[in-house]
């Protein structure tokens, strides 16, 4: 561009010269003067009209001719105008200092203060009109707030407002009305179009919900028609960034990355909305009229209601609404998102209504199996009422509910009919829940029940329930529960917080049962190995108990069983084979589970240990230690089970399980070691089956042969070689003692007394062995008080072992067991010893011993 310019120069200078040369003197003389005088006067005329122009914008000239005539031209349009000085901007602009503007409508009053305006002449409107005529106007740091004008309302066409119509409440003039003392003159605009721009500066407007700050924007107003022609702008909302535009005949305010809920102070939960939308032609109407915008659109609104809840309400569109006192929140596309399918919204409306403040809900939820679910929610706002009530149609439920689901249970699936009522009193957090579902197809995960998901065919449900958060109290009045064709189940309790603990009672009452249908109706993942039983007979079972935390001792367990029952298979066999004894090959047929599936033990015949041919002191040790009572009881022993739970409830932890010999019989030859309600409810029915079928004799037999004694220690037989280099019939009293006090943890103790280390806790369970033999004179003095030095010493049958402590009965000096573990373990190779069930930071557990002398 430079050398373009430079060239032209230069042929212009030769041209100059050429035409010289040929006039002549005389002409170029004449020529040169001629452009002189035009070049003075065009210098002379400019700088007349620069200093004219100046002396116009000087501060004097402008605040005593400018600035009165800009206030009547804003007096005309009922505005109130002050500038505080004014100066000259630029080449032609001029630029106030010191604005303030207010403007009262009604009973509203806005007023704006600007810290610098310039103010820029449209040169070609303004020679074309022979008027001044505003190009473009910038505006400096500013404020907005609202003013302190009395409220005067009034109420037109003299027709009823109901309470909360914005019309009760505003002054809403004619066009032609001004505020009281502002002459009105003809109306009149100094510019078609104004261009606004900012950047910097707090914009905050008193009384809004949240501080407002505006960094950078520009918009264009249309003076004459009083509309936004364009907008764009950024800035924060109580430190949240937010862009807004005008998009079309819409204010779109964009709002992806401002954390909806934390402006909203919400205590939990997720809030998301892209973008709200305001219909700028009715929202500038109605605010012109001194109202608020009655409609606004949000944009892919996600909504999470409590925090860490599977549930996840989505809309792409939805519209936010008043109709007079209420707002309604509503979206024809929303729905839910659950853990494993979406559910559909229709007819849905969330209002808020101002005059009697409360929220409301109504909806419709579409499964896509097309069940639908009606819900109807009402929070009283005063009383902290909240009302619910739903209907379910063949709804298919996937286990999704609006807030976190405590333990790792989860529903999978149900299809639900019937209906649900509840009541809760937000201010006394209390809460009434009542209804009748049916739910089929019913797939619930429940790890304390059993491992496998559990698959209910049908199951009907009632429930009264009130629980008190307040109070910490939770009681079911009337619960009702029926498995597909099986006879109704009534169950009730409560559990209240009574100061130092929690007073407790429940029951469970079924009377004339068919029980041909309970193991038929039960999922296979409970019914286990008792699938294929086949049972005839009707039967009555009440079950409760009660207490006190605080108090163990006042525990009550009530249990009885009413009816006659038969089992048209047999176990009897079964039991003997699954423990390794040779059973001939017709007695064996018509068994009631799968040998495939539950294979004999590999024992050999000549380790089998008989009863009859062991001293007495062994098996009445053995019995002292695990099951005293077993001679006298049924397989159950309810106040063993009693005994138990009293214990957990004194150490506050589920220590001991209150099983007999039996019971641990039952679970080692069929069952495995999960611990679940189901494997428990199949164990007490193998228990009540053996001991229908077998005598207290063979269980006992089948027990001491089959039952581990240590790491890879199985039987009477081996633990007696194992611990003693014995066999079992030449075991003395300490020793048989010994081997009823490790069953608890075998492997545990078994690996220390190996070690050559008796743990304290051991010790003292040996002697307690032997207070009970006594007491049922099964030791005369002499035999208790030879066994009692042996224990005391260590030294059981000249076997020494050094005492280490596992328990407050142990000495200072002793070494901890814990210890002796741990240095076990670095010491023995892989695979030589198992340690799988050592619990080496917990006192082992016991498991039915009762103490006959208290």
């Amino acid at each position: 561009m430079l050398y373009k310019r430079a060239m032209n120069g230069a042929s212009e200078s030769e041209h100059s010269v050429t035409k010289t040369l040929k006039d002549g003197p005389g002409e170029a003389r004449r020529s040169g003067h001629s452009a002189g005088m035009a070049l003075l006067t065009c210098a002379v005329v400019c700088g007349g009209l620069w200093v004219g122009a100046e002396v116009l914008r000087s501060p004097m000239v402008l605040k005593r001719v400018v600035v009165p005539r800009v206030a009547q031209l804003a007096d005309q349009q009922g505005v109130e105008l002050r500038i505080g000085a004014m100066g000259p901007a630029g080449w032609a602009g001029v630029r106030a200092y010191e604005v303030s503007l207010a403007k009262t409508q009604g009973a509203k009053r806005v007023e704006v203060l600007l810290d610098e305006v310039d103010l820029h002449l449209d040169w070609s409107e303004s020679l074309r009109a022979r008027a001044p005529k505003l190009g473009e106007v910038r505006l400096g740091t500013f404020e907005v707030w609202g003013g302190d004008a009395p409220v005067a309302p009034r109420v037109e066409d003299g027709g009823d407002v109901a309470p909360g119509d914005d019309r009760a409440s505003t002054h809403e003039p004619s066009e032609s009305s001004s505020p009281a003392g502002t002459p009105r003159g003809p109306e009149r605009v100094l510019a078609s179009m104004v261009q606004v721009s900012w950047e910097g500066g707090p914009v905050e407007l008193q009384g809004a919900l949240w501080p407002v700050n505006l960094g950078a924007g520009e918009a264009r107003v249309d003076v004459a028609g009083r509309t936004l022609a364009s907008l764009r702008a950024r800035g924060q909302v109580d430190a949240q960034p937010f862009e807004a535009a005008v998009d079309g005949e819409a204010l779109v305010v964009h709002t992806e990355t401002m954390d909806v809920a934390a402006l909203l102070k919400a205590p939990a939960g997720e809030l998301d909305v892209a973008s709200v939308s305001l219909d700028l032609g009715e929202a500038l109407a109605r605010l012109r009229r001194g109202k608020m915008p009655e409609r606004v659109t949000l944009s892919k609104m996600r909504v999470r209601p409590v925090e860490g809840a599977d549930v996840v309400l989505e809309a792409d569109a939805s519209t936010l609404e008043r109709r007079g006192p209420t707002v309604i929140w509503s979206s024809e596309g929303a729905r839910v998102r659950g853990e494993q399918k979406i559910y559909g919204l229709r007819d849905v409306e969330l209002s808020y209504r101002a005059d009697v403040p409360g929220l409301g809900l109504v909806a419709e939820v579409l499964d896509d199996e097309g069940g639908h679910l009606n819900v109807e929610a009402q929070w009283h706002l005063p009383s902290a009422m909240v009302g619910i009530n739903a209907w379910f149609h063949d709804f298919a439920w996937d286990g999704t509910t609006p807030w976190p689901v405590p333990g790792s249970s989860r529903v999978e699936r149900a299809l639900l009919e019937g209906t649900l009522h509840g009541e809760v009193d937000l201010a006394q957090r209390i809460a009434d829940l009542n209804g009748d579902l049916v739910l089929e197809e019913f797939h619930v995960s429940a790890p304390f029940l059993a491992e496998e998901t559990l698959k209910f065919e049908a199951v009907e449900v009632g429930l009264g329930a009130t629980f008190d958060a307040g109070a910490r109290a939770l009681s079911v009045g009337e619960g009702r529960l029926k498995l597909g064709a099986l006879d109704e189940v009534r169950w009730s309790g409560h559990v209240i917080d009574a100061g130092k603990g929690f007073s407790f009672g429940w029951s469970l009452a079924g009377e004339d049962l068919d029980a041909s249908q309970v193991l038929s109706e039960l999922p296979e993942a409970m019914s286990g190995v008792l699938a294929n039983t086949q049972m005839q007979g009707r039967f009555g079972v009440e079950l409760g108990t009660s207490g006190h935390s605080a108090f163990p001792d006042s525990l009550v367990l009530d249990v009885s069983f009413t009816g006659d029952v038969q089992v048209e298979d047999s176990l009897r066999w079964d039991a003997m084979r699954a423990a390794g004894v040779d059973v001939p090959e017709e007695a064996g047929g018509g068994g009631f589970f799968d040998s495939e599936a539950h294979p004999a033990r590999d024992i050999d015949p000549q380790e089998w240990v008989r009863i009859a041919r062991l001293p007495a002191h062994v098996p009445s040790a053995l019995l002292s230690a695990e099951d005293a009572t077993f001679l006298q009881h049924a397989g159950l022993d309810w106040v063993g089970l009693r005994m138990a739970m009293v214990h957990n409830l004194r150490e506050g932890a589920l220590e001991r399980g209150g099983s007999t010999i039996t019971q641990q019989l039952a679970k080692n030859l069929f069952l495995t070691r999960d611990r679940t309600i189901s494997r428990k409810l199949q164990e007490a029915f193998l228990t009540w089956r053996m001991e229908s079928e077998l005598s207290k004799e063979q269980i006992l037999e089948l027990y001491i042969n089959v039952v581990d004694w240590g790491p890879g220690v199985h039987g009477l037989y081996q633990a007696s070689r194992f611990y003693f280099d014995r066999n079992p019939d030449e075991l003395n009293v300490s020793q048989s003692a010994m081997l009823g006090a490790i069953l608890p943890a075998p492997s545990r103790f078994g690996a220390l007394i190996k070690a050559g280390y008796l743990p304290s806790s051991r010790q003292d369970k040996m002697r307690r062995v032997l207070v009970n033999m006594r007491f049922l004179e099964q030791l005369t003095w002499p035999e208790y008080h030879a066994a009692l030095d042996e224990v005391n010493r260590s030294n059981l049958g000249g076997v020494q072992l050094a005492v280490c402590a596992d328990d407050e009965t142990a000495g200072e000096d002793d070494r901890s067991c814990a210890e002796v573990l741990a240095s076990q373990v670095e010491e023995e190779s892989a695979g030589e010893m198992s340690f799988e069930d050592w619990e080496v930071s917990q006192i082992p557990t016991e498991t039915g011993w009762m103490p006959l002398t208290h």
